[in-house]
């Protein structure tokens, strides 16, 4: 793997920023997987769901409470930020306003995706969503139906992710993959960073239990439900 450092490596992204980052890919990989294969997989496609919904959750919190970086609003591409970034160029370090953009719609379509897999069916192999009980069976067909067209979107999104990563390696010689592995991002000497702030003990403890009361509360109306997976 290319590594191209340049300037002075910056500790940007916090470990539990990156561990969530991976187990997502990890997620999301496993989800599609267990998908594809179908039959009696369908029952683990459900979990790696519950588990992809309860990580968004852990997201969301933490862009709130975590630290400086992970802070939605050191990132969020308000209309300045994308003034300066077409005007002058992109010269910080993070995302860019148009990388925050597809970070922030990216983060978006995969709640919905998990979320709306909660609530999916499918009646040919008696496959329930865990909260299938909470709406109808016709919303439950027209949720079913967003669930796997939205999947369609996200494939394309996600390869164009991927791609972007190989073009800024390849072509501009910036890797994008080490800092969410180390954490640093590399800048220049006279550079002024912000320190970091925020994202405590407690702050991450009430993020790390309010994602695991979401998916134990999830996981158990599954477990307690007849129609929550297969049977």
């Amino acid at each position: 793997m290319a590594i191209f450092l340049e300037g002075i490596p910056i500790l940007v992204w916090d470990l539990p920023l990156r561990l969530f980052h991976w187990l997502l890919v990890l997620a999301i990989t496993s989800a599609w997987i267990t998908a594809e294969l179908g039959g009696l997989w369908l029952d683990w496609h459900a979990h790696f769901g519950i588990f992809i919904f309860a990580l968004m959750v852990f997201r969301i919190t933490w862009g709130f409470m975590g630290t400086t970086y992970a802070r939605f609003g050191s990132f969020f591409p308000t209309p300045k930020r994308f003034s300066d970034f077409f005007s002058s160029g992109w010269s910080g370090f993070g995302h860019s306003p148009l990388g925050a953009l597809s970070v922030f719609i990216l983060l978006g379509l995969i709640l919905a995706q998990a979320g709306l897999g909660l609530f999916a069916m499918n009646d040919e192999i008696e496959f329930h969503g865990p909260l299938y009980d909470l709406v109808s069976s016709s919303w439950s067909e027209r949720l079913t139906g967003w669930h796997h067209q939205l999947f369609n979107i996200l494939a394309i999104l996600i390869g164009m992710h991927v791609m972007a990563i190989g073009y800024y390696t390849g072509f501009k010689r910036k890797n994008l993959v080490l800092p969410m592995i180390t954490g640093k991002v590399c800048v220049a000497d006279d550079m002024f960073i912000p320190p970091i702030r925020g994202g405590g003990k407690i702050q991450l403890l009430f993020s790390i239990t309010l994602a695991g009361v979401v998916f134990w509360y999830i996981e158990s109306v599954a477990a307690n439900t007849h129609v929550s997976c297969f049977g």
